[in-house]
């Protein structure tokens, strides 16, 4: 799965969102159906399990300092390593 992909299905998991798929169209194109897509919007925006489930992982990810400490320990771990690594 790509990164996008693997974000949201562990969203779609949490409870706190949904995702699409696109399907592959002419000459290899991605496409998405429009009234699925506008179905899962729907879904996700009339259900209120969907935003309390948001909150608390929203809340999950600020208890660990959220998106500064995620970079901070991204750029920690890749100024430590050796430079053969990312090679």
């Amino acid at each position: 799965f790509s990164e996008r992909e693997s974000n949201a299905r562990r969203i779609s998991s949490l409870g706190a969102g949904e995702y699409v798929l696109p399907a592959e169209g002419a000459k290899g194109s991605k496409q998405i159906d429009l009234g699925g897509f506008q179905a899962r919007v729907s879904q996700v925006l009339s259900e209120p399990g969907y935003r309390e489930n948001a909150e608390r992982l929203g809340e999950s990810l600020r208890l660990y300092g959220g998106a500064r400490e995620a970079a901070r320990l991204i750029a920690d771990v890749v100024l430590r390593a050796p430079l053969t690594t990312w090679r």
